[in-house]
């Protein structure tokens, strides 16, 4: 294999780099870069022709069997599908016309077209009455069959320059300087929308057959739509005098115009339509709720209740635009997140000699391909025709054939196969694992070896493999010390090696050995580690990790394995030695390695099929950022990196729990060896770049040296060409279990696309966009990219997707956001990014504690980066009151929100607050603190008692805790508490010494949008 990586280079963020300074464009957010082309002048909105894209195929003559229901286990869905809401009717747009004048047929102006969002578009002033009296009915007919002008394909619309893309070029940095804001040139938004003059009284508008009047309905409440023209829009002009007759016609030709659709009222709230919300005005975004959008999937499908778990796969946009020019008139990113090895309950697991795949692309058989009869399938991927085995509707329980639509592979989106004898290389390789310790002077006084030990000795029997895993350990100081185990003796013997600069191993067989035949050695050993290494020795002044890592790589490269190295020292000895660099701990430069030595070393790994993970203890300054290109090392060879700053064994309970629990979980969970993963797509679509750990072999495939539950990973999405209905994404994992058979794990997602610009923004996916900017954002730092492009890359990103939709509903005073999908959290996430220590520009942030965050977002799931930008907090005391099938709400990161009788719960990436005020109820800190003195309170005192308000209270914190192994215990913080500024500073909707608050962010970006 090359050493040659092929990751995408200088990709995405392009204004990270000079005007002068080239870099390599791999059409990273390409869809930001060129304005879009303008449409054709009478070109109507796009709506779905049919209900999936797929053209039927050739149905077999062939007499087919009566299905028999399966009783091949499947599980179900638990996503709503399909669910349509009973829509009532609206009232007309605009009241009637005096009865003063002769009634003139209206023009259908621009402002009059259907809405791209299914509701009506802004209405402009209407100009005074023209009197037509001898107007002949022919020319009312003219008039009237005049075609709409489309705001959006109009040329008018399409010459206006587009808004300036936050990744195609870059502004000098605003953030937090104001900008005088200019004056609008047309008129505002509230003028737009100015209503007709009343109707007199007595008034009655002629009533037309088939358009009864609609009922007022106050609030949103869109209504359903009759064939033809909108009823809406039907009440609004029913008073034209046209015959019946030439009336009919008139809708017939509507409907030819393609101007149906579903939309909604157009009422006035505060001067806005109710589907339009004011981020300025709404002082709670959160209790709108962040649930996940529910996915339309097409019925003709071969089981469209089948969703893919969206912690799994995920779009940022859960409406695909048809078109490349529609994505980039959006201003929003378009990019996938995958978390392909992530525990799932009720996986369905397939054994079988044959596993369906299409012929001509090599998808897998899945819930979305169309199934014209029992012989036959259609790919949803290429749209290619395909038969079924003659084996694939046997059912083996009622052993007759049966409707394949009941096998598992099409009844689930995420199924795994257990691959026959041609998906393998080589025999499977068993569980190779090796320990590298660090035993320096520094490594002995922070008192890990206590922790690892203890650990080792619970788990080592849990540890994923079969009788032929193998084990090893390596300490490091000045020297190498490897030890060499005999079956009989009871511990092993230590043997050194001083010459680091050509170093050796010292035995071939008796350091790399079975964990079955050697466990009770193997419990010696563990168990007297921390005695071994209990004082500071004459060699512990030092480190030579680069040569312990050779050695290691070189004893296990025949077979591949895994890595883990607990340091805590700075490598300053041997291959890789490093200098100290913390001097500088602004502007992120040092964020770059100070040597190649530990990518080269992750390029020969992964080649090898060899993982490295790293556990970082550092009390002192230790090139965290070195030690991981070495972010390379994890990087390349698939790894992860886990940082406890400051640890001491006796001194940091905290650091100490979360040490325990996270080392629990990560020598427990399920492992996977020499693994690769491939990403399909539908055609017009491509994958132009990926973030996250992992080797990328060539577009479409990753090599994973290990794959483990707990990483995930990001790719950027572009258009090629015009796309059908629906696209579908397939990703296929294959990977050696721990028990040495080769298995596939399979996901599938389907998405509907959409020609309607407003569509996109109600379908805006924000826990993926999230993911994916973080992801993006870290990638673009740590290669050598300043902090603050990354920083005012994430401000445009939400100036260009709020700006851009702003000019899609017509411009308006404030910070205008749809009410649907999430982009109203958009800002106040972004935000909570600019603060974070990834990203934050404050001063004093160490540069370990950047890279260590930074580490954790390139490769952990969506779920994590979540809670540790964005934390959740509750206010526990209101589970004294409230009843037992309700839970307390989320409430803003303000103090605002924060009273002095109140006991809150703030759930982090890492850390669980429970901040309690200092006029707090006596009764419930008697019942979940075991006192009623204040004073009494110290920070570990929340423990779970015998009564059911303290149950209530820890049953709510392990329901929102579920599954984060990354968790430490819950911290407890009084008011005047050393930690009170910890968690004061996760309170990211207030200001601090040098960022902004919520609502001073909303102001500044309504003047970079205003300046655009």
């Amino acid at each position: 294999m090359s050493s040659i990586p092929t990751a995408p280079g200088n990709v995405g963020f392009p204004q990270a780099y000079g005007q002068n300074q080239q870099y390599q464009h791999v059409q990273q957010f390409n869809q930001f870069a060129q304005p879009p082309a303008a449409a054709p002048y009478n070109a109507g909105p796009n709506y779905p022709a049919n209900s999936f894209p797929f053209p039927s195929a050739t149905t077999s003559h062939e007499p087919v069997k009566p299905s028999v229901p399966s009783q091949i286990p499947n599980g179900a869905s638990k996503y709503p599908v399909n669910q349509v809401p009973n829509y009532a009717a609206a009232p007309p747009a605009f009241p009637a016309a005096p009865t003063g004048f002769p009634q003139q047929q209206p023009v259908f102006s621009p402002a009059t077209h259907l809405g791209l969002n299914g509701h009506s578009a802004p209405t402009p002033p209407i100009p005074p009455p023209v009197l037509v009296n001898n107007f002949s009915s022919q020319f009312l007919l003219k008039i009237m069959f005049q075609p709409p002008s489309n705001p959006v394909n109009s040329p008018a619309a399409s010459s206006q320059p587009p808004i300036p893309s936050a990744f195609a070029s870059a502004r000098p940095a605003p953030f937090p300087a104001a900008r005088a804001s200019p004056a609008p040139a047309t008129a505002s938004y509230q003028q737009q929308m100015a209503p007709r003059p009343n109707a007199p009284s007595g008034y009655q508008p002629p009533q037309q057959p088939g358009y009864p009047p609609a009922p007022q309905q106050p609030g949103y409440t869109p209504q359903p739509q009759s064939s033809g023209y909108p009823q809406q829009h039907q009440q609004q002009y029913g008073q034209s005098q046209v015959p019946q007759p030439q009336m009919q016609n008139l809708n017939q030709q509507f409907d030819q115009m393609k101007l149906g659709g579903a939309i909604g009222p157009q009422t006035q709230m505060s001067g806005y339509r109710n589907d339009i919300i004011d981020l300025i005005a709404e002082r709670n975004i959160q209790q709108m709720g962040f649930e996940d959008i529910v996915v339309q999937i097409p019925q003709s499908v071969a089981e469209p209740n089948a969703h893919v778990d969206p912690n799994i796969f995920r779009s940022t946009l859960v409406q695909v635009p048809q078109t490349e020019e529609l994505l980039k008139k959006s201003r929003l990113p378009f990019a996938i997140t995958l978390h392909p090895f992530r525990d799932v309950k009720n996986l369905n697991i397939i054994q079988c000699a044959n596993i369906v795949r299409c012929r001509y692309c090599r998808t897998y058989i899945n819930p979305y391909v169309y199934l014209p009869d029992h012989r036959h399938w259609k790919c949803n991927l290429c749209n290619r025709n395909n038969d079924l085995p003659d084996d694939f509707c046997w059912d083996p329980t009622t052993k007759a054939f049966g409707d394949p639509r009941n096998r598992p592979e099409i009844q689930n989106a995420t199924v795994e196969f257990i691959a026959p004898s041609e998906y393998m290389l080589r025999p499977p390789q068993p569980a190779v694992y090796v320990f590298v310790i660090d035993i320096s002077a520094a490594a002995i006084q922070s008192g890990y070896l206590h922790t690892l030990s203890e650990q080792l000795l619970i788990n080592l029997d849990q540890m994923p493999g079969d009788e032929r895993a193998q084990i090893c350990f390596i300490a490091v100081d000045q020297c190498l010390h490897f030890f060499s185990f005999s079956s009989n003796k009871r511990y092993p013997n230590e043997m050194i090696v001083d010459d680091i600069d050509d170093a050796f191993v010292p035995s071939v067989t008796s350091l790399l050995v079975p964990m079955k035949k050697y466990k009770d050695t193997i419990r010696s050993f563990i168990k007297q580690l921390p005695e071994f290494y209990s004082q500071v020795s004459p060699t512990s002044n030092g480190n030579c990790l680069g040569s312990a890592l050779k050695l290691a790589q070189t004893m296990i490269q025949e077979i591949g394995g895994r890595i883990s190295i607990f340091q805590v020292s700075l490598p300053n000895l041997g291959l890789g030695a490093l200098k100290s660099r913390e001097e500088s701990t602004e502007g992120g430069q040092n964020l770059g390695p100070a040597t190649d030595f530990y990518k080269a070393l992750s390029l020969e790994c992964t080649s090898f099929q060899i993982c490295l993970d790293l556990f970082m203890f550092n009390t002192q300054y230790a090139d965290l950022a070195t030690l991981c290109k070495f972010s390379k090392v994890a990087k390349f060879s698939t790894g992860c990196v886990y940082h406890f700053p400051n640890y001491s064994y006796r001194n940091d309970i905290h650091q100490v729990k979360r040490f325990e629990r996270t080392l629990t979980r990560y020598l427990t969970r399920k492992l996977g060896f020499e693994a690769v993963l491939r990403i399909r797509t539908s055609r017009g679509l491509a994958l132009t770049g990926f973030y996250g750990n992992f080797f990328v072999r060539s577009p479409d495939l990753l090599a994973l040296a290990n794959v483990n539950p707990d990483s995930a990973l990001a790719a950027q999405v572009t258009i090629e060409e015009k796309l059908a209905q629906y696209v579908c994404f397939q990703s296929a994992l294959l990977y050696t279990s721990s028990k040495g058979d080769r298995r596939i794990r399979v996901h599938t997602m389907c998405l509907p696309t959409t020609g309607d610009l407003l569509q996109l923004y109600n379908n805006f996916d924000l826990k993926a966009t999230v993911s994916y900017l973080a992801k993006i954002g870290v990638e673009r730092s740590m290669t050598g990219s300043a902090l603050a492009d990354s920083r005012e890359a994430l401000v445009n990103a939400v100036v260009d997707s709020i700006g851009a939709y702003q000019k899609a509903v017509s411009r308006g005073s404030g910070m205008l956001v749809p009410r649907c999908g999430h982009l109203r959290l958009f800002p106040s996430y972004v935000l909570a990014m600019l603060k974070h220590p990834a990203f934050s520009s404050v001063r004093g942030i160490r540069l370990d504690e950047r890279a260590g965050a930074m580490l954790m977002m390139r490769s952990s799931p969506l779920e994590q980066i979540l809670s540790d930008i964005y934390p959740r907090l509750y206010r526990l005391n209101e589970l004294a009151t409230m009843p037992e099938d309700q839970l307390p709400s989320p409430l803003p990161l303000s103090f605002e929100h924060i009273s002095r009788g109140g006991v809150y719960l703030m759930i982090t990436g890492t850390i669980a607050f429970v901040y309690v005020a200092a006029s707090a109820d006596p009764g419930f800190l008697v019942n979940v603190f075991g006192t009623s003195i204040y004073n009494d309170i110290d920070e570990y005192s929340l423990l779970e008692r015998d009564n059911d308000l303290s149950r209530r209270v820890h049953s709510f914190f392990k329901q929102v805790t579920q599954f984060r192994f990354y968790l430490g215990p819950m911290i407890t913080i009084k008011e005047h508490s050393p930690l009170r500024d910890v968690f004061v500073r996760r309170l990211v909707d207030d200001r601090s010494e040098s960022t902004h608050s919520y609502v001073e962010f909303l102001q500044h970006l309504k003047r970079e949008i205003s300046g655009n």
